[in-house]
This record gives C-alpha cells, sequence and structure tokens, in this order.
C-alpha cells in the first residue's frame, strides 16, 4: 500500500508569545528555518554561553554584558520576528534567556528528516 506524507503534518502549530500589552506573536519553528539562519542561530547560542562564561569569570566585564546582550536580542529577533525590535530593549535579560529556552524544548523533535536525534544512535 502506498504511504502518503503530508507537508501540513510536518509543520506543528506555531506556538505564540504574549506580551505585556497583550500583542501575541507567533514563534518561527526551526523547522522553518533554511541551512544559514540555522547556523546563525547556533553561532548566536554558542556567543551567548561564551559570554555568560566571560561575565561568570569577571563579572565586571562590561563587553561580555554587552555581546550577550546583544546576541540574545539577535537570536530572539530571528525566532519571533514581528516583535518589534526595539522593545528587546525594554526586557530583562532573564526574561530573554527564559524565552530562548521555552522556543529550545519546543523544537527538541525538529531535527531534519533522515536524521535520528542522539539518543536514537
Amino acid at each position: 500500500m502506498p504511504r502518503n506524507i503530508s507537508l501540513a503534518d510536518l509543520v506543528p502549530e506555531h506556538d505564540t508569545f504574549t506580551d505585556t500589552d497583550g500583542r501575541q506573536y507567533e514563534f518561527h519553528s526551526r523547522n522553518e528555518f533554511g541551512a544559514v539562519d540555522l547556523a546563525r542561530i547556533s553561532r548566536v547560542q554558542k556567543g551567548v554561553q561564551a559570554a555568560m562564561d566571560a561575565l561568570e569569570d569577571d563579572t565586571g566585564n562590561m563587553d561580555a554584558a554587552a555581546q550577550m546582550e546583544q546576541a540574545m536580542t539577535d537570536v530572539l529577533t530571528m525566532i519571533l520576528p514581528d516583535v518589534p525590535v526595539e522593545r528587546w530593549s525594554k526586557v530583562a535579560m532573564g526574561l530573554k534567556m527564559r524565552l530562548l529556552t521555552f522556543w529550545s524544548a519546543g523544537n527538541q523533535d525538529a531535527a531534519p528528516v533522515g536524521e535520528a536525534k542522539a539518543d536514537e544512535l
């Protein structure tokens, strides 16, 4: 019997973010990004971690703090593109990190077709 797969079944419903003013914004799924954007998100996430490591070593490192803020804003702008960019300057870093954690957790199963997740190898 022939099998069928529908693209509509592969694209999950979008998670949403509701801002304090009541506006709702859709998260983009990892499956919706191309290779360049996925690489950019990965690079920015690594930059966030590197900046955090530098801040742990020297809490007075303002360059690392600024790099971390910018990296978080960059990735949030990609995954929540309809949120006005200027809005992110008013969101605390801890909240930005929670949004990224929420998005990452919701995209755990977004491995490209034909690729096994690490625990399936």
